[in-house]
């Protein structure tokens, strides 16, 4: 990856924004369905648990949104417990008054989407990319991790936390599980798991939607990643 703006290279501004749309979904969402001062739901809570465990699992140990993970992770009964808790620990990561910041990459006008939904698949792509490269390691306490697991804990998450538009949210749903019944569940159990498949998924998902959402646009302007943004997986100019 390149150098972008400011010196600060493509994969930098990707792990960025991926923390950014990250912490903006914490701090916007998690409780903006409950009344004041309740807990979080049980079944919201696990669903909350296992993404927390698939981003410590699927992230490089040296990134920010490892040890934001890690943090929520070890203090998992304060921010399920009330909004306060959760807020408590996010402000040791972020900056609650100013709020959630991403790079030139998502805010620069060449993205196709706005910067919390450019930052949520930058997200979900390298946790796909972190499900094929670490396959041989356990989500949780216990559970070993499958790429089915990945996909519904994933699923979850945009089900219940996503803060972008609606539409995307019902088209993401209604493809995993169109995807569930057939790849996802079929080709992806047993012992001889598919790991390269989420992330392949993930990115014919990303095009899929952003091609959804402005059908009346030119579609090779709509898909990920950009030519600029990665030159080799576009065809040559000259044919």
């Amino acid at each position: 990856f390149g150098v972008g703006s400011f010196g600060i290279s493509h994969s930098e501004q990707l792990f960025q924004d991926a923390t950014s749309s990250f912490l903006a979904t914490l701090s916007s969402s998690i409780y903006s369905k409950h009344p004041q001062s309740s807990s979080l739901p049980p079944k919201e809570s696990q669903e909350l648990a296992e993404f927390i465990d698939l981003i410590r699992w699927a992230f490089p140990p040296e990134t920010k949104v490892h040890t934001l993970a890690e943090d929520l992770k070890q203090e998992f009964r304060s921010i399920t417990s009330n909004e306060e808790g959760l807020l408590k620990v996010l402000s040791r990561h972020m900056d609650l008054r100013e709020g959630a910041t991403w790079s030139k990459r998502c805010t620069g006008g060449n993205s196709n989407e706005d910067p919390y939904s450019c930052g949520i698949w930058s997200l979900l792509h390298i946790i796909s990319i972190g499900v094929a490269e670490r396959h041989s390691s356990v989500v949780g306490d216990s559970e070993r991790v499958s790429v089915q697991h990945a996909g519904q804990s994933i699923k979850a998450f945009i089900a219940h936390f996503y803060i972008g538009c609606d539409s995307c949210k019902r088209s993401w749903i209604e493809l995993y599980d169109e995807a569930n019944s057939l790849a996802l569940t079929n080709q992806m159990t047993g012992i001889d798991e598919q790991w390269k498949q989420l992330a392949i998924w993930i990115w014919e998902v990303h095009n899929e939607i952003n091609i959804r959402r402005q059908s009346y646009k030119n579609p090779s302007k709509l898909l990920w990643p950009s030519r600029e943004e990665c030159p080799k997986c576009w065809p040559s100019e000259n044919g």
